[in-house]
C-alpha cells in the first residue's frame, strides 16, 4: 500500500510540473464546465454523449490516448463517464480550471507515456478502467485488443498485431 501510494504521489508530480498552483484553480469554472457536458438524466455525471463533446470541444478524438490518461489522472471508475468529483478534482489536481488549459495539457499527457513508470501505471488502470461492470474480472476480447492497439500504438512492440 506505502509502495502504491509513493508511485500515485510520484505520477502526480510528473504531472504537475508544469501546472500551475492548485490554489489558483477556480473550481467554479470546473463546476460550470462540468455542466455544460453532464447527462440531462442523470445530473451527477458525464456519460458518454457528454465524453464525446468534451473530445469534440477539445478537438482531440475520443480513441485517442491522451483520452484514456486524462481519465487516469481524473481518477474515472468507468469508461465514458466522469463523476462530478472526479471530473472536478481530477481537473484541479492538474492545474487545469478551463478548457483551453485541458486542450493545452493534452499533448503532454500523450507523450507521458515514454515513461516506462507512467505507461505502467496507465496500463494497469486501463484494465479496471474497461470493465463494464463492478466486480467483474475479464475483459470482453474486443476490449482487451482495443486497450492494447491503443496503447501500443505508441510502442515499438513489434508483436502488437500478432498478439492481437
Amino acid at each position: 500500500a506505502a509502495l502504491d501510494a509513493a508511485r500515485a504521489l510520484g505520477l502526480k508530480i510528473y504531472f504537475n510540473q508544469s501546472a500551475p498552483a492548485a490554489a489558483r484553480v477556480d473550481t467554479a469554472e470546473l463546476e460550470a464546465l462540468f455542466d455544460k457536458y453532464k447527462a440531462v438524466h442523470e445530473p451527477t455525471k458525464i456519460l458518454a454523449e457528454g465524453v464525446g463533446q468534451l473530445c469534440e470541444d477539445l478537438e482531440v478524438d475520443p480513441s485517442d490516448v491522451s483520452v484514456l490518461v486524462m481519465a487516469y489522472e481524473m481518477g474515472a471508475q468507468r469508461m465514458c463517464e466522469f463523476t462530478r468529483d472526479e471530473f472536478v478534482t481530477g481537473l484541479a489536481s492538474m492545474g487545469v480550471d478551463s478548457l483551453d488549459a485541458l486542450k493545452g495539457r493534452l499533448p503532454t499527457m500523450r507523450d507521458s507515456l515514454a515513461s516506462k513508470d507512467v505507461f505502467r501505471e496507465v496500463y494497469l488502470f486501463a484494465f479496471g478502467f474497461s470493465l463494464d461492470e463492478p466486480g467483474q474480472r475479464v475483459l470482453q476480447c474486443e476490449v482487451a485488443v482495443a486497450m492494447w492497439r491503443l496503447l501500443f500504438a505508441r510502442h515499438s512492440w513489434g508483436h502488437t498485431g500478432a498478439w492481437c
